[in-house]
């Protein structure tokens, strides 16, 4: 993922990836916004010493699925632009790379929860 508009999220729509050098936070007064959580977690909390590890997988997580955003992008064009005799072959290529960017999504979703409850 070396592709300078692959970070910028110019790349099949995908968010662009995070400044990792600036500090997130909400404006002043303002509470963070927060998605809706389940009443049950199946999170463990790790241990302070996981941390690195767990940093590590977070964002290989997140790469790994921003490659698979960028090969949807990808399969999408190619079936648009195909001959109609390889459509077929093409949609079902694109439905493909979907399944993996949602399972790369799933993943990334649990390495953030793990992330999130070392720092609760």
């Amino acid at each position: 993922m070396r592709d300078p508009a692959v970070r910028r999220g110019l790349v099949c729509g995908c968010p662009p990836l995070p400044d990792v050098r600036r500090r997130t936070g909400s404006p002043e007064g303002a509470a963070p916004a927060q998605a809706p959580r389940s009443a049950v977690s199946w999170v463990t909390k790790p241990s302070r010493t996981d941390r690195p590890a767990l940093a590590d997988e977070f964002l290989e997580s997140y790469v790994s699925w921003r490659e698979s955003c960028e090969a949807v992008g990808t399969s999408y064009q190619s079936w648009l632009t195909c001959d109609a005799p390889q459509r077929g072959l093409a949609f079902e290529s694109y439905l493909a790379a979907l399944d993996r960017e949602e399972i790369a999504a799933q993943i990334h979703a649990d390495r953030s929860e793990r992330l999130r409850a070392l720092n609760h």
